[in-house]
C-alpha cells in the first residue's frame, strides 16, 4: 500500500475499501455522485497523485496540508523506486547508450528506446569477472556500431555508454567500450510514456515487438 492510501485508511479509521470509498466520496463533496466516487477511486487506487489532488484530499480529510503533501511525495518516491527496480530486473545487465540529440521525434523515441538505445547483455554476465564483463560489453558495442555507426536514428550522435550491471551498480564506458569510471549512485530507469489512440503507455506496456530482442 502506498503512503497516500495508508493515510486515508488511517484517517477514516477503517481497513475496508468499500467503507473508505463511501466516506471519502461524501467528504469530497462533489455535486455529481459519480464524480465523487470516481475521485475517491483515484485516491484509493492510484499510487501517485498531483499536488492539486493532494490539496483536494487535505480539504476533504481536514488534515494539515503538509501531512498530505508529505504522503504524496513519499508515494511518488516509492512508485519511482518500484519502477526503477522493475525495469532493471526486467532488462538484466545491459548498456544504455548516451546520445547528444536532438531527439527528432519524442513519440518514436519512446517507442524505439529499447530497440535503439539499449544493448542487452547475457543474463549471467554480471556474475563473471569484470574483465569478461567489459569484453562482452565491447563486443556488443562493436556489433551495434557496425550496424548503426556512431549516430542513431532519432537520438543523434553516440557519446558513450552506461553499463548497468544490476540494480545497484553502473559504469561509464567511452564510445569504444573502454571503462572510464564506476558511477556514483544507483542505475536509473527511463521514465517516459506515449499516447496512442487516447491511451497512455509506458515502457512496461509498450508491445513486446518493439522491445529489444
Amino acid at each position: 500500500m502506498y503512503p497516500v492510501q495508508s493515510l486515508i485508511y488511517r484517517t477514516l479509521n477503517t481497513d475496508s475499501k468499500y467503507a473508505a470509498r463511501k466516506i471519502l466520496a461524501e467528504k469530497l463533496g462533489n455535486k455529481s455522485r459519480n464524480k465523487a466516487f470516481s475521485m475517491a477511486d483515484r485516491f484509493l487506487e492510484w499510487p501517485v497523485i498531483s499536488v492539486e489532488y493532494a490539496i483536494r484530499l487535505h480539504e476533504a480529510l481536514g488534515l494539515p496540508k503538509e501531512i498530505v503533501l508529505d504522503a504524496a511525495r513519499d508515494a511518488y518516491l516509492q512508485a519511482e523506486e518500484e519502477h526503477r527496480l522493475a525495469y532493471l530486473n526486467a532488462m538484466g545487465p545491459h548498456l544504455a547508450i548516451e546520445t547528444q540529440g536532438p531527439i527528432s521525434s519524442p513519440v518514436f523515441a519512446c517507442l524505439s528506446y529499447n530497440r535503439l538505445k539499449v544493448l542487452r547483455l547475457p543474463k549471467g554476465i554480471a556474475h563473471e569477472s569484470m574483465d569478461k564483463q567489459l569484453r562482452c560489453a565491447r563486443e556488443a558495442i562493436e556489433r551495434h556500431v557496425a550496424e548503426f555507426g556512431y549516430k542513431l536514428p532519432i537520438f543523434g550522435e553516440i557519446l558513450g555508454f552506461i553499463y548497468k550491471q544490476d540494480t545497484e551498480n553502473c559504469y561509464e564506458l567511452d564510445k569504444q567500450g573502454s571503462l572510464l569510471r564506476k558511477l556514483p549512485g544507483k542505475p536509473d530507469a527511463p521514465n517516459f510514456s506515449v499516447g496512442i489512440g487516447g491511451r497512455r503507455y509506458d515502457w512496461s506496456t509498450i508491445p513486446s515487438f518493439i522491445q529489444a530482442p
